[in-house]
């Protein structure tokens, strides 16, 4: 059995860190990528889904990759379209199915941000070794599949 703490501390709880980390990092590519292609943070994710993966996905599948609500990802959907940066298309073999992919210029687009999103990646790991940066990779691999089990 468990001994559940007395009090809570912010400031060493893990999942507050990392919440932390991930707001501060990626307030800089969002930022990057609203003042160079007008895009929201929520278009950028399911643009980097759709650039990451070489096959046409549905709204759906996107939505489980990212860990999005369909609702925000139909409006970032929306959004890619407005902006040219998406093709939406009608599956030939499930009519009833939308695929997506990234347009020519959305392509241009995600290999501008990717640069970006690496450079930031290296500076947050800058003065960690190789052998570190292995283990935070192992141990970051382990939480995000522990994640799944947190109810």
């Amino acid at each position: 059995m468990t001994t559940v703490p007395a009090q809570l501390h912010l400031d060493s709880w893990l999942p507050y860190r990392l919440s932390f980390i991930v707001n501060h990092v990626s307030a800089r590519l969002h930022t990057f990528c609203y003042e160079h292609f007008g895009m929201s943070a929520a278009a950028w994710r399911v643009m980097a889904h759709l650039g990451d993966d070489a096959q046409p996905m549905s709204a759906k599948d996107v939505a489980e990759r990212a860990a999005m609500d369909s609702v925000s990802v139909t409006r970032a959907l929306n959004q890619l379209e407005e902006l040219g940066l998406l093709i939406r298309r009608i599956d030939t073999e499930d009519r009833r199915r939308v695929t997506l992919r990234l347009s020519k210029k959305g392509r241009t687009v995600y290999e501008e941000i990717v640069p970006v999103a690496v450079q930031v990646e290296q500076e947050l790991l800058a003065g960690f070794s190789k052998d570190e940066q292995a283990a935070l990779a192992s141990l970051s691999l382990r939480l995000w599949q522990n994640a799944s089990n947190v109810e």
